[in-house]
């Protein structure tokens, strides 16, 4: 079955068809969830495909397949994963739920419109995440302790089948903060898309300065790090 798959062998991701996945997500190596299960105890698998609803478990890291089973009737979509970490493998099984949460917010941001919740049912937490400006309330959340200089700059655009949207803020402060993404992976050690970015900026400040007369013709261009000195994109 098609669960098995997913669940049990390596590469079988969406990196690896002509549906395009990469337009919209990270990952797809095929190794997530197959990783996932190969490390826990057991893991259970549940789909709602529309119509019936599928179930399927694997034990022992994935070597003990269980049967795909019919268990139901729905009228929604979506899968439910519920797995537990093996203890043998692991120093420690307990997730933390700021850490979690952390990353769900980061995802809510960049995903406007989607609603995220997390829920500690050990401890009876929850909390939920949604924006429906997510750029905005980014930048309005890493500058709630700056003094900023103007409203958020937010833009995006399309070029060669690749969709950007960015953000841009000016604080009172000398620290530059970029926060780059592709396919909701943060790119911490930059890249491409980052340095082009980047250059664009500098480039269209030097232009506006050069003709509106903030620049005369002796005068040096702007390095990089003069224009986004207090910078948060």
């Amino acid at each position: 079955s098609t669960l098995q798959v997913i669940f049990t062998i390596l590469h079988a991701g969406g990196k690896f068809t002509s549906h395009g996945g990469y337009t919209s997500a990270g990952g797809l190596h095929g190794v997530g969830a197959s990783v996932v299960n190969a490390l826990c105890t057991w893991c259970k698998v549940t789909v709602h495909d529309g119509k019936d609803i599928w179930s399927m478990t694997f034990e022992d890291g994935g070597s003990k397949i269980g049967k795909l089973e019919k268990v139901g009737k729905t009228n929604r979509t979506g899968s439910t994963v519920t797995f537990k970490p093996d203890p043998t493998i692991f120093k420690t099984v307990h997730f933390s739920y700021s850490t979690i949460c952390e990353r769900a917010q980061e995802e809510a941001f960049l995903l406007e419109g989607v609603k995220i919740t997390v829920k500690d049912y050990i401890h009876n937490e929850e909390s939920e995440f949604h924006y429906e400006n997510g750029l905005l309330a980014f930048m309005n959340y890493l500058h709630e302790d700056k003094d900023v200089l103007h409203e958020p700059v937010i833009f995006s655009g399309e070029s060669n089948g690749i969709n950007i949207k960015c953000a841009f803020q000016y604080t009172d402060g000398y620290q530059e903060n970029t926060f780059s993404y592709v396919n909701l992976v943060r790119t911490k050690d930059g890249g491409t898309h980052e340095v082009g970015y980047k250059t664009a900026f500098t480039k269209t400040i030097n232009d506006y300065a050069r003709n509106n007369g903030l620049l005369k013709e002796k005068d040096k261009n702007f390095e990089g790090s003069d224009v986004r000195e207090g910078l948060t994109s």
